[in-house]
């Protein structure tokens, strides 16, 4: 063996299973100086018990042994770890025991009579096998440290960038907001903006799922944030042709973007609606205000606006993870039946069995 094996052996604990007073005795003198430590069991019974209260990296088993034999010992280890490597002394003259050996994913076996030779060659397989386990475990545990961190950094970036300064009602209405990622990378972004003639409603929803999907998303809710801190009376139409230059920047060919902008004031509402699912509005019955423009793409030039008497008594934005999760139609029923936004959200949430895709709300009562 070599030394950094024999260095790494000084690490592990080494499990011997032998009746043999005589075989114990030279188990013992050898491996001692070799190993962290080594425990001597007198046979199946008691090698389990060692393995089920000592942290054991390698085994060497007899078969034949009073009370337990080695196979029945192999067999409840098993149960508990297939990992650990574990080698059989025989005689290799039973065929039936070589299959049962085989089928309990014996490692090794080490032939009688024990030679110097088949001890330290099965050996440096096992060390070879646990410090295998233990290096892809450790990069496993580095890996898993780093995805947190970068978890938890996306997740402080969504909140930030995800925003509502108008709290909880616009001019005369009360505002509830409804946002459930599918996964933690979220597709769907939101901001909800002061302005000076009322607010600005903006919402969107990324091409696709996952990291780019999420990155559009939150890029287009950053510059909305942007233009309407620096300007709070920026005009409804300056925005949106401003979002489509800047979206021209980071938006692939093939990719496009769904968005909802409304602009609320004390007596009108402005609407530009690219590709996303009609607005429902409730006042004496349900209306349902279309997409007035395709979603956008790298290549959107123009775009449309459409004006709208701000005499509704319900409003209701949402990106179409809703309506990939819940039919069009209950969803519409929650939509004129619930009694406010509270009784809507218990409603929706009750009836989804598998969350489709990010889904976000926001609801205008009066």
């Amino acid at each position: 063996m070599n030394k950094e094996i024999v260095a790494f052996l000084k690490n592990l604990t080494l499990l011997c299973v032998e009746d043999d007073k005589v075989i114990q005795k030279v188990y013992q003198k050898l491996f001692t100086p070799l190993f962290k430590q080594v425990l001597i069991a007198k046979d199946g019974e008691e090698g389990l018990k060692f393995f089920q209260k000592y942290p054991i990296d390698i085994i060497i088993s007899d078969y034949v042994m009073p009370k337990m034999d080695g196979i029945e010992m192999i067999r409840h280890i098993r149960k508990i770890d297939m990992q650990i490597p574990i080698f059989l002394v025989t005689a290799f003259e039973d065929l039936q025991l070589l299959r049962q050996a085989l089928e309990l994913h014996v490692t090794g076996f080490i032939k009688k009579p024990i030679t110097f030779e088949s001890l330290f060659s099965n050996l440096e397989i096992a060390v070879k096998s646990v410090l295998a386990d233990k290096i892809l475990l450790q990069k496993q545990v580095e890996l898993l440290k780093y995805i947190n961190y970068q978890e938890s950094l996306t997740l402080k970036k969504q909140q930030k960038i995800i925003q509502n300064d108008v709290g909880d009602t616009i001019l005369d209405y009360h505002l509830g907001i409804y946002f459930r990622p599918k996964d933690l990378l979220s597709g769907d972004s939101y901001t909800i903006k002061r302005h000076t003639q009322g607010a600005l409603l903006f919402l969107i929803d990324g091409m696709g799922k996952g990291i780019s999907a999420s990155v559009s998303a939150m890029l287009g809710s950053s510059f909305v944030n942007y233009q309407l801190q620096k300007d709070p009376s920026i005009s409804f139409a300056t925005l949106i042709e401003e979002f489509l230059e800047y979206s021209k920047l980071f938006l692939l060919e093939e990719e496009v973007l769904s968005c909802n902008f409304v602009h609320l004031t004390p007596s009108l509402f402005h609407f530009a609606s690219f590709g996303m699912p009609p607005l429902l509005l409730l006042n004496k019955e349900l209306s349902k205000i279309s997409s007035n423009n395709p979603p956008i793409s790298c290549y959107t030039r123009t775009f449309q606006t459409d004006t709208h008497p701000l005499d509704f008594r319900r409003l209701m934005l949402y990106s179409d993870g809703l309506i990939e999760s819940i039919p069009l139609k209950d969803m519409q029923h929650y939509f004129i039946n619930s009694k406010d936004f509270n009784e809507l959200k218990e409603k929706i949430e009750s009836n989804i069995n598998i969350l489709e895709d990010d889904m976000t709300i926001l609801f205008l009562d009066s």
